[in-house]
């Protein structure tokens, strides 16, 4: 295999960036690193595609002895309080009148599930018999999970200080720990604990950070969203075990797969040399540097890193600017839609697949639209036209039943969002400093999550969902246009001065780093 050699440099200060090019090489620990990050990113996508196929609705009927009349439940309260009103008959099993005594009302308690070909035979709903009464269970454990989750990503943003490292391995172990819970539960109670406890791990975004932090500018854009690959790998990875098993507890057991790549993490997974700097934890910086040049078969000079500032440190952890307002909007257009299962067909494993082949083409899509428009007009068309076709989807949800022009409308739209989308976690990493850049981004998503309690609930009436994501595509559009600098070809920023420098307008003001072809 090819050894590289770094070109020997007199003794000066240099730019980070060029260090990582020189320490890149091959390009094997980058690739190494990707693969383990990608465990991380395989659990959130199984996780937020299981949502679906454990809380979907099962038919039932009521196992009674009574010839039964069934009316509606406002019905059922009415006459259950004396009141008298006119009955309104309804084809759901839950509440009646005994036919013969009609001044008896009835309510069901035993249920009897039908298996369905063209869906679960055992959900949560059935198992846990979560309808009638207890139907906004349901919901309500959905929307746990999502306030957990954005719980955890406000609490591991206090965590930064720590390294990234460290809470990467932390929370890869609760998401291990919480996987196996998931398939243990027994009841209610316990099954609310699990959601809340699964919620609070995630490491899709540290991993971003992770993987940034130790890129060439160059570089930045494919690796990320090569990452994103294993989301739409998730999705289609659920749906297959989902259809097979039919199961959500064997589901969840399929889900442990990505447990595998693990031990990976502990060797390829270092701390950021970025961060350990501005720490000022200089000799370990470069001995993770040297880790990285070794694996990529780089031979770096003896004097390489008297180069480097020893001089540099922390900056002070405040942010003077507000939080990336086009991020949150993205965010919570992209996982709604995707926890809405009936976005793209009414078979739920169908439409599970579509999302997930629609992330292969959109990293491609992202990576060369970020390079060649830039990362904010990149991003204000992709929104832009997300915010038309989904205004679209909108009116034909209105005026006419589901069909093949419908689904591809749809796919349509999500596809503008999800490139949009692996432009814009890129672009949200590299408007903010290293100093805060995992804490300022966690802020973000935890907006950005809370948020997304109030898509989980628009998702539930089918024609207004639509009209919320076009109006909020079209709001983060005008955001980003109007607001946010261009970040290609730039170096990260490392200290909140550096950052606050990088405004609209003034980019070519900024260092500037120029891509080797």
């Amino acid at each position: 295999m090819t050894e590289f050699v770094a070109q020997e440099y007199p003794p000066v200060t240099v730019d980070y960036d060029q260090v990582l090019q020189d320490s890149y090489g091959c390009g094997m620990f980058q690739v190494l690193l990707l693969f383990a990050l990608s465990a991380g990113t395989l659990f959130t996508s199984m996780e937020f595609a299981s949502i679906n196929f454990m809380s979907e609705e099962i038919g039932f009927v009521c196992d009674s002895e009574h010839n039964v009349s069934w009316i509606t439940q406002q019905s059922y309260r009415s006459l259950l309080n004396g009141e008298s009103v006119d009955p309104v008959p309804s084809v759901e099993q839950c509440w009646g009148l005994i036919q013969g005594d009609p001044k008896r009302p009835f309510k069901c308690m035993d249920y009897v599930f039908q298996t369905n070909s063209s869906g679960m035979s055992n959900s949560l709903v059935s198992e846990f018999q979560l309808v009638c009464d207890l139907k906004p269970l349901v919901l309500y454990q959905e929307l746990t999970f999502t306030f957990c989750l954005a719980t955890g990503h406000l609490i591991m943003g206090f965590l930064e200080r720590f390294g990234r490292r460290r809470v990467y391995i932390l929370v890869m172990a609760g998401i291990f720990l919480t996987q196996i819970g998931m398939t243990l539960i027994h009841s209610l109670w316990t099954m609310f604990l699990m959601r809340a406890l699964r919620g609070l791990f995630d490491t899709t975004y540290l991993g971003i950070c992770i993987l940034c932090e130790v890129l060439p500018t160059s570089k930045r854009m494919i690796y990320v969203n090569f990452l994103w690959i294993f989301y739409g790998i998730g999705y289609i990875l659920t749906a297959l075990f989902a259809y097979v098993t039919r199961d959500w507890r064997q589901l969840r057991m399929c889900m442990l797969l990505p447990i595998i790549m693990l031990p990976m993490i502990f060797y390829v997974v270092v701390e950021s040399p970025r961060w350990l700097m501005l720490r000022g934890r200089h000799v370990q910086a470069m001995l993770n540097l040297r880790k990285i040049a070794r694996i990529n078969r780089v031979r770096l000079p003896r004097n390489y890193f008297r180069r480097m500032d020893k001089n540099c440190t922390i900056d002070v952890p405040m942010l003077d600017s507000p939080p990336n307002d086009n991020a949150i909007s993205l965010m919570l257009i992209y996982f709604a839609s995707t926890t809405d299962d009936r976005f793209a067909s009414t078979n739920v494993f169908l439409n599970m697949v579509l999302q997930g082949l629609l992330e292969f083409p959109s990293t491609f899509l992202a990576w060369i639209l970020s390079e060649k428009a830039g990362r904010r007009m990149a991003v204000s068309s992709l929104l832009l036209l997300a915010s038309i076709l989904l205004g679209g989807v909108s009116i034909l949800k209105w005026f006419y039943e589901m069909g093949i022009f419908y689904s591809l409308l749809a796919c349509m739209g999500k596809f503008a969002v999800t490139t949009a989308y692996g432009v814009n976690d890129v672009y949200a990493t590299e408007l903010l400093p290293t100093s805060i850049r995992c804490s300022a981004l966690f802020i973000i998503i935890t907006v950005a999550f809370y948020g997304m309690l109030i898509g989980q609930v628009v998702n539930k009436y089918d024609y207004i969902a639509c009209i919320v994501y076009a109006v909020l595509s079209l709001i983060a559009t005008i955001l980003c246009f109007f607001r946010l600098p261009e970040t290609a070809h730039l170096d990260l920023p490392d200290t909140i001065d550096q950052a606050s420098q990088l405004k609209r307008g003034q980019e070519r003001h900024w260092h500037k780093i120029e891509l080797s072809h």
